[in-house]
């Protein structure tokens, strides 16, 4: 049946629509007809007085043949969407599932578009992103990635260290995107995660080996140390074992946290070799912060964890209202990342976008 829709400068936008159809559904066919392409999170959708609720159908409303409904915008600025949200593709302002975040200093967001094969560089309040790495598609070349995981930013050099996980390598890219510039660190290592200390050494995780190894940067022929995990027994669920370990970072005591993935946990490896349960759940990608709080997202349960330090149950971080609207909704959150001005940026994965939380 064919209904309308009022915008508020008085354009009208004529849909095809059925009874079963959800008012979700129903602000994505206004998403991909409108001229700007307002994605569906920026909608709010009114029947007379009544705010339409995004998980109801058409029917439930009685909305009926000529009927007319009222499209109110919510600011961009007032959004907690910082980039994507346009749902999966290849497009500039797309995501083919985010999985690793990082902020530089000015807050521009680096995102390891993990199904596109490339990294994207999306600025605050810009409409879409500019793709670093990985302009000419997968594949081996060193100007490729393939399935990346993991991105860190070396603060000394402003160069992006890369788990090309598909590739089974750790790469430096520079930020021109420049890929004569760009060199391989380590490689035939199944890696997942990568991060640094502040004395400049690296850490990646290998879920093939079921540990995590620091190596002297630049890595060069060195071996690297196994921090983490049972070199001699490999997987397993004793204290001092790990089950395919992917997300890690360091904090300043030279503490490492690693996402134990199968055995649902975060494990603290202390700088004098203790270790312990930092947390717990469907754990995916963590950060720590001064205090030794632990910040997981929790796939599993769509949402994002606070654990302080030596607590047995985690505090449940951002509220969500996902009836009136798509916004505090997570859909398998895959990393988390702080922003230093008190906020907190997720990888809503499934939902192919990041959003923004206030951590208090």
């Amino acid at each position: 049946m064919k209904i309308h829709i009022r915008t508020a400068t008085g354009d009208n936008i004529e849909l095809d629509v059925k009874p079963e159809d959800s008012i979700k559904e129903v602000k994505a066919l206004i998403a991909a007809k409108s001229e700007k392409a307002v994605p569906t999170h920026l909608q709010r959708l009114a029947l007379g007085s009544e705010t339409l609720i995004n998980n109801r159908t058409v029917a439930n409303y009685k909305i009926e043949e000529e009927s007319i409904l009222r499209l109110n915008l919510v600011s961009k600025d007032q959004s907690k969407v910082k980039a994507g949200g346009f749902g999966v593709g290849n497009a500039e302002n797309q995501f083919n599932f985010p999985y690793g975040l990082v902020l530089d200093n000015d807050q521009t967001m680096i995102i390891v578009d993990w199904g596109n094969h490339r990294i994207m560089e999306w600025k605050q309040g810009a409409n879409k992103g500019a793709v670093l790495v990985g302009k000419d598609g997968p594949g081996k070349a060193l100007n490729q990635l393939c399935m990346p995981s993991d991105i860190f930013i070396d603060k000394q050099t402003n160069n992006l260290i890369i788990c090309d996980r598909g590739n089974r390598r750790v790469v430096e890219w520079p930020r021109s995107g420049n890929p004569r510039a760009a060199k391989v660190l380590l490689e035939n290592i199944a890696c997942w995660g990568v991060t640094m200390d502040h004395e400049r050494n690296l850490y990646v995780s290998d879920t093939e080996t079921h540990t995590v190894k620091r190596y002297p940067f630049p890595p060069g022929d060195h071996k690297g140390d196994v921090v983490a995990g049972d070199a001699k027994h490999g997987r397993g669920m004793q204290l001092n074992q790990l089950n395919e370990p992917t997300y890690i970072r360091v904090d300043r005591m030279k503490n490492l946290y690693v996402t134990d993935t199968w055995n649902h946990r975060i494990m603290k490896w202390t700088f004098d070799g203790k270790f312990l349960v930092a947390a717990r759940g469907f754990t995916r990608g963590l950060f720590v912060d001064d205090h030794e709080t632990v910040y997981v997202a929790d796939y599993g349960r769509h949402k994002i964890f606070r654990w302080p330090r030596g607590k047995t149950a985690g505090e449940v971080l951002n509220v969500r209202h996902m009836e009136v609207d798509e916004e505090n909704e997570l859909f398998a959150p895959w990393t988390v990342c702080p922003d230093g001005q008190n906020n907190i940026y997720v990888a809503d994965h499934t939902n192919q976008r990041v959003q923004c939380f206030p951590l208090n």
